[in-house]
């Protein structure tokens, strides 16, 4: 989930965190700005909180993918599912497929990626075990085979 005034907050002070999803143009404005007196960097101030404003979505996304990428990694299987639509603060609705054995890595991996971009406004919700429906396939074209 995403709150974005503190993605906002953590993209106009150049959260390390947020390296992964890093826009240059934003990196351009802030050493602009870091060079020049308070008063001419006013303008460029303004055009810099409006073009965090303009990506913090896309770098939210940014994120999300990344994380997405990890935790597949160390599963057998990943699928995205579609963002529910009432939830304009959620970025990722991954399900994995993960062998008994190496939950605890991935929920570590998890976790890990949660307390990374915490202070970006940014966090990782952990439900199931669910059954794994999501990686089934059922071609209903096909005859029925019996066993």
């Amino acid at each position: 989930m995403v709150d974005v005034a503190a993605l906002q907050a953590a993209l106009a002070r150049g959260d390390e965190a947020l390296a992964v999803a890093a826009d240059d143009s934003i990196e351009q404005l802030r050493r602009q700005i870091a060079g020049m007196s308070p008063g001419a960097a006013f303008l460029l101030k303004k055009k810099l909180s409006s073009l965090i404003a303009e990506r913090a979505q896309a770098i939210a996304f940014a994120v999300a993918d990344a994380v997405h990428l990890a935790l597949s990694d160390q599963a057998v299987e990943a699928v995205t599912n579609p963002l529910p639509q009432d939830r304009p603060d959620v970025c990722l609705n991954g399900a994995y497929l993960v062998e008994l054995p190496k939950t605890s890595e991935f929920v570590a991996t998890l976790e890990g990626a949660s307390n990374q971009y915490a202070a970006a406004g940014i966090s990782f919700e952990l439900s199931g075990p669910w059954p794994a429906y999501h990686f089934l396939t059922l071609d209903l074209n096909e005859p029925a085979q019996s066993i």
